[in-house]
């Protein structure tokens, strides 16, 4: 028996293996800067399983472990590849702790790798990479590699069942499914010598179909095959083994285009081989596998009679799947769709049975919850939770599978948790906060699977979130706003080479974002591709950035152009299409022959060199490559010019030769001796001295590389500042380093650690480099031994070139120590409130009021708190939180919290004293409560000054709502003395016993006080709350005032903002000082326009500019005037635009456009029109042809002689139209077995492809031609319908059918075969008798 081990068919598997990778995949990052996990050690052992004296299995030994003290999810994925090709890959997920010897292993059979037709001829390599797990994402951590590791496949079979899986599929490039293939194996090690002999079922009669024998790759294949139902039969060593029948229904329709299979396998690894599988596939074969609509089977168990059918399977869009059916024999029915469906397929399979009893899990509880978290009045983040259920009285392990899926497939993440669950326990879980980087709508999917991924329960929602920019990084909407192109001509020619596209990107961010931009480059006629470009951008909301790409044809020809962007984060944003763009061929381009040269791909970046945080070098890596299949000598030149001063700094030339397709990478680097910006012009020249190519980038900052050393030889260096931490037995100092120096300096920092004893026990250094002002403060770690006291000596030096020299400072760190934890104690001291006792319990607070805490310890450590004030309302409801951090040092710390309050009322403050544990958690010690009243009131105050007089009016307030407030005004007036050294009080007011209410139900207050002479007076007014003639000051306001009797009137600030052409304002200014009740102005526009009057005026500007208003007032006595200039803004016309209607929308259709542009009459205004093409046209009327269907924007825009520009669009859809036949010829009789010719045309209202089907009514697959003539053979004799259809690309599609009546050659027959002679007769009748023979 000749066997290779295999689990199934690879056709057969290449659907499942799809669907198990996109069950495993899993967001992967780079390492995270919390924790470093790694590989400590590994090792591998080899076995020989079969004892055939080689090997084939591997063991590998690693202990993996971390450097942080707490517990980590890790995961090891394992790569295993020969000679460069994948073959197989493996993972498993740990939990390890720092402390612990966390040895695993992982073993690999090369069976198992083998099994699906991988490159397995050795000798293999394996790759080890360890993740650190966290929220569901991967971190790359560590890996290792062990090569050349030799193994062989397994040569024994196990005892038991032969069968022959099979099915139906396209496995050529027809598109058809009408491939049948068969697998023969037991388990899954497959057979090979085993006999398929297959029937075609023709009419009521079965005729010979072929035979094939499974290879050494245990498979067999019938190709092409007829839409028919077949049957089959297999043996194997002269035995029948397997039958089975199936149907073939292929079709260039893709929805009735189906494949289907069935077979059992080891479907959940458990070993067993009781798992029946049965699957249907639609569409072409470019398109991915489905199960769309379904499919039901019924499996038969002859041992009990027992029905098995699709509403017992485990169904999912994947397929159909009975897990752990019993031991024994089973037929099988498999239909499309429903019980009621075509049946596909019939068989039989043999189950292995399992010990192994059927667990089941479920959702027995589902819910989610929403959070704001930005307060916006829109959720954020989902929490999920969930209660897992199991009929297993054992701990089992699930996994629960979140697939969050936005509006595009750039907005979908992937979630995966794992638990262990009891059938007997409530498991509740909760996920993780799941945030969004983008507004919109998310269906969440939450599937549950077994360890093996089987899997069980399932359950979705959908609800709108927006992106919290606080809690994630917000993914933004980048386009493109607008873009155009140009052509022009840069030889003497007049032929246009080269296409100039400019266009301008936008985005959402009110911020800098970095886009990439490519464009790429295809030949119109065959859609080839040509030519890449690529650029980086930097854009801002809002603003305009019109960049442009340059690029030549090396050809004569019409390209398209795409053009498309992705985000800093490579996220797909944009694109837009350029077709049809006819350009030639330079003039003196071409190498022999006139052969072309070109950069197949060329690309820049720039790099740190020397890791000073400046960019040193620039990168050109690019590959040329020629149209002529011969040898070709190039030559690149990179010419290098300053950017500021186009001065010529270098220049780069290569000189190589080329052959065409073979890759020829180059790499070319550089590095200025002065920093500043370069421009760097890249030209390809073949061997004639022709320019064939170019590219070039601009503005590129470089800076020369540093030397290090130690500045200038009288700079200093100094400790800015410092200070240092503890943690357990590990001590870390943190310093700020600066140097005069303004220039780059390398330093040392030595720290010598002394015990207890004064000894000298260790000393530990690093060195940096700084610059000027440095503000990035650096730090070292140091760990002790043993429990102590150390003292720590931190010495700072320059560098000589050669290391450390001259010392430039130092500082002591004294009586530190390192130590485990000791027991002790953290309470709350005491809580006070600093206002006025009331009584016993209460205390009166206005809207801010200060709580002290004090904290004591008798801890002899330092220790970090988190003290947290929680505002309780009435309701012991909570209203607001403050928390704040502190160290407690020397076993005492107090702390304030300043609390406001916006409403009056009873509150109640909960303080909680936490410490700060290593791990970031909170340990709670202690809480206290205290209680207050809480009001507030105040007043506000107007001023009105005539001559010497002023008049107050006060407004109280109060947020009390707990009933009426007693109140006390106050007004002190002070006269600056003659020196202006002090304040003289000239006359107090007051006001008492005022009540007022939160409604505001009281009267206003009001002073009024004359001066004796003129000068300047502070006005100070005071507002008191009165408890039981205790008065509580509340409100204070001070005011300062230059009375002068009999002053002339002052002219204040013209309050108008955004004045525009064509509009009318109305223009008033304020007026101070004059003790005149009827005052005349006078205002001058400075447009030439007569002078108007009045207070209060309203005037129009014509036309934009700046312009001067006077304004002149007068009191009878004393006249002044103010002058102020103002910008005149000019305003962009207006624009409407419109189409007819009538003539559109179908493709080929001419449409008109036309605009109503208006704007001030000072201006001219000019419309442009924008089409889909490219092509532009002026005027207020224009006329566009639309030579193909699909969605089009039309653009016109409105300018004015000022600048002002209104852009409209109008979007329409344009609708195609099926061809139609403008020839059709077909024979109207015919023969049986004679060659027959058709031929058709037609003509499509559009620019499109049209494709003729003939379908010819016999069963034969239909044929398909670009040009409409075809020829065909009827291989029996009737009348048949014949289907001709014209199809555009765009799906338009016409028919026509046709009825062609085929004679049979029995009627030559009995006409006596007139014509053929005695040869020709035996011959046609050994036709007549083969066929014959064929049918019955």
């Amino acid at each position: 028996m000749s066997q290779v081990r295999t689990l199934i068919s690879k056709k057969i598997l290449a659907w499942f293996a799809v669907c198990a990778f996109l069950l495993s995949a899993t967001p992967f990052s780079v390492a995270d800067s919390e924790s470093n996990e790694y590989f400590e050690s590994w090792s591998f052992e080899l076995f020989d399983t079969d004892g055939d004296n080689q090997n084939d299995t591997v063991l590998f030994t690693y202990d993996v472990d971390t450097n942080v003290s707490n517990y980590v999810d890790v995961m090891v994925r394992m790569m295993v590849t020969d000679n460069g090709s994948y073959v197989d890959s493996e993972s498993e997920e740990y939990e390890i702790f720092w402390t612990d010897n966390d040895t695993f292993e992982m073993e690999w059979f090369v069976d198992d790798g083998c099994d699906e037709g991988n490159s397995c001829e050795g000798p293999f390599d394996f790759s080890f990479r360890l993740y650190e797990i966290v929220d569901g994402y991967m971190y790359y951590e560590d890996n290792f590699s062990e090569l050349n590791i030799s193994l062989y496949e397994t040569t024994f079979v196990p005892d038991g069942v032969v069968q022959v899986h099979n099915g139906v599929d396209g496995d050529d490039e027809n598109g058809l499914r009408d491939d049948i293939f068969f697998c023969a194996e037991v388990k899954d090690y497959g057979i090979e010598n085993v006999t398929i002999e297959l029937e075609r079922k023709v009419g009521p009669v079965w005729v010979d179909a072929g035979s094939r024998e499974t290879d050494d790759d245990c498979e067999t294949e019938f190709a092409n095959m007829t839409n028919a139902e077949y049957r089959w039969v297999a043996t194997y060593e002269g035995s029948e083994i397997d039958y089975g029948s199936l149907f073939v229904t292929a079709s260039t329709n893709s929805e009735e285009n189906r494949g289907h299979i069935a077979f059992l396998t080891d479907m959940d690894d458990g070993g067993d081989f009781d798992d029946a599988a049965f699957g249907r596939f639609i569409g072409n074969e470019t398109e991915q596998w489905n199960a769309s609509g379904g499919v039901y089977a019924e499996l038969f168990y002859e041992g009990n009679n027992t029905l098995y059918d699709s509403e017992v399977g485990d169904s999912s869009d994947e397929g159909l799947f009975f897990f752990d059916i019993p031991e024994g024999n089973y037929t099988f029915n498999l239909r499309n769709e429903s019980s009621s469906g075509d049946l596909l397929q019939t068989g039989w399979m043999h189950s292995y049975g399992s010990d192994i009893d059927t667990i089941s899990y479920w959702f027995e509880y589902q819910n989610y919850t929403k959070e704001d978290s930005n307060n916006d009045g829109v959720a954020n983040n989902i929490t999920i939770t969930y209660d897992i259920d199991t009929n297993s009285q054992e701990e089992e392990e699930v996994r629960v599978t979140i697939g969050v899926y936005g509006e595009s497939d750039y907005d979908s993440h992937y979630f995966e948790y794992k638990y262990e669950v009891t059938g007997n326990e409530t498991d509740y879980f909760e996920t993780g906060v799941i945030t969004v980087e983008k507004d919109g709508n998310y269906t969440f999917q939450v599937r549950l699977v077994d360890d093996g991924w089987n899997y069980y329960d399932y359950f979705e929602f959908t609800e709108y979130l927006e992106c919290d920019e606080n809690y994630t990084d917000c993914n933004y909407d980048e386009w493109f706003k607008n873009w155009g192109h140009e052509t022009e001509s840069t030889d003497e020619d007049n032929l246009d080479d080269t296409i100039h596209i400019e266009y301008d990107p936008d985005t959402t961010c009110s911020c800098d974002i970095e886009i990439d931009v490519y464009l790429r480059v295809y030949e119109n006629s065959t859609q080839d591709w040509v030519a890449d470009k690529y650029s980086e951008h930097e854009i801002y909301s809002n603003e305009t950035d019109y960049f442009t790409y340059t690029w030549t044809s090396q050809n004569s020809s019409s390209y398209d152009f795409y053009v498309y962007m992705y985000d800093e984060d490579h996220n797909w944003e944009d694109y837009f299409w350029i077709r049809n763009i006819s350009l030639y061929e330079p003039t003196g381009a071409g190498g022999p022959e006139d052969e072309n040269e070109y950069f197949e791909y060329i690309k820049n970046h720039v790099g740190d060199n020397d890791d000073d945080g400046y960019n040193d070098t620039i990168y050109i890596n690019y590959e040329a490559d020629t149209t002529c299949e011969c040898q070709i000598n190039i030559s690149v030149e990179i010419k290098i010019y300053n950017s500021s001063t186009d001065e010529s700094i270098d220049t780069i030339v290569d000189y190589y030769h080329i052959y065409s397709g073979e890759d020829e990478w180059r790499d070319e680097e550089w590095t200025p001796e002065y920093n500043g910006t370069f421009d760097f012009y890249v030209k390809l020249y073949d061997e004639d001295g022709n320019l064939e190519d170019e590219e070039e980038y601009l503005d590129v900052e470089l800076y020369t590389k540093s030397s290090g050393g130690n500045g200038d030889e009288d700079s200093d260096e100094w400790f800015e500042d410092n200070n240092y931490e503890v943690d357990s037995k590990t001590f870390l100092a943190n310093y700020l380093v600066q140097t005069s120096c303004e220039c780059w300096v390398k330093i040392y920092v030595y720290i010598d650690v002394y015990n207890e004893s004064g000894g000298k026990i260790d000393t530990i250094s690093a060195d940096y480099y700084i610059y000027g002002d440095n503000t990035e403060w650096e730090g070292q770690t140091w760990t002790a031994y043993e429990n102590g006291t150390y003292d720590f000596y931190i010495t700072l030096f320059d560098d000589s070139g050669e290391g450390p020299e001259k010392r430039e400072d130092y500082y002591w760190v004294y009586d530190v120590y390192l130590g485990e934890d000791e027991e002790y104690s953290l309470w709350i001291d005491e809580v006070e409130i600093n206002q006025y006792d009331y009584d016993e319990t209460d205390v009166i607070l206005w809207n801010v009021t200060t709580l002290y805490v004090s904290m004591m310890s008798d801890c002899d450590c330092d220790l970090e708190v988190m003290i947290r004030v929680s505002v309780l309302d009435g309701d012991g409801s909570e209203v607001a939180y403050y928390k704040e951090s502190k160290w407690i040092t020397d076993g005492f710390e107090d702390i304030e919290f300043d609390i406001g309050f916006k409403d009056a009322g009873y509150y109640k403050f909960q303080v909680d004293l936490n410490e700060v544990m290593d791990d970031g958690e909170y340990n709670h010690w202690d809480s206290e409560v205290i209680g207050a009243a809480v009001s507030d009131e105040w007043f506000t105050a107007s001023f009105n000054q005539y001559d010497s007089t002023v008049d107050i009016v006060l407004t109280p307030q109060t947020n009390y709502f707990g009933g009426e407030v007693e109140t006390y005004y106050y007004l002190a007036i002070f006269h600056k003395s003659a020196d202006e050294e002090e304040w003289i009080m000239v006359n107090e007011q007051e006001r008492e016993n005022i009540t007022i209410t939160a409604s505001n139900d009281h009267d206003n207050i009001y002073f009024s006080w004359t001066a004796d002479e003129d000068g300047t007076y502070l006005f100070r007014l005071e507002m008191e709350e009165t408890n039981n003639s205790v008065y509580l000051v509340e409100h204070i306001v001070e005011y300062e005032f230059t009375i002068i009797s009999d002053q002339e009137p002052r002219i204040g600030d013209l309050n108008i903002v955004g004045l525009f052409e064509g509009k009318m304002f109305n223009f008033e200014v304020e007026v101070f000082g004059s003790d005149v009740d009827e005052l005349e102005y006078t205002w001058d526009f400075g447009d030439g326009s007569p002078e108007k009057t009045g207070e209060s005026v309203r005037f129009g500007y014509k036309d934009d500019g700046i312009y001067q208003i006077n304004v002149t007032v007068s009191d009878g006595q004393h006249e002044i005037w103010k002058v102020f200039d103002f910008v005149v803004q000019n305003l962009a016309p207006t624009l409407e635009i419109s189409y007819d209607q009538t003539a559109c929308c179908d493709e080929g259709s001419t449409i008109s456009f036309s605009a109503i542009a208006e704007d001030v009459a000072s201006d001219e205004v000019s419309v442009r029109w924008n089409f889909p093409d490219g092509t532009d046209a002026n005027g207020t009327y224009a006329k566009f042809t639309f030579v193909d269907d699909g969605e089009f924007i039309v653009i016109a825009t409105a300018f004015d002689e000022d600048g002002g520009v209104t852009v409209k669009q109008i979007k329409l859809v344009i609708n195609n139209l099926a061809p139609s036949f403008t020839e059709f010829k077909t024979p109207t009789t015919a023969e049986e077995g004679a060659l027959l010719n058709f031929s058709v045309s037609a003509i499509d209202p559009g620019d499109d492809t049209i494709t003729y089907t003939f379908d010819f009514g016999d069963n034969t697959a239909p044929q398909i031609s670009q040009s409409g003539d075809v020829s065909h053979k009827y291989a029996e004799g009737k009348t048949f319908t014949i289907v001709i259809c014209a199809k555009d690309e765009d799906g338009g599609e016409n028919c026509r059918t046709e009825k062609l009546p085929v004679s049979l050659l029995e009627e030559l027959e009995q006409s006596g075969l007139p014509g053929f002679g005695i040869i020709g007769a035996m011959s046609a009748l050994g036709v007549i008798v083969i066929l014959r023979r064929r049918t019955h």
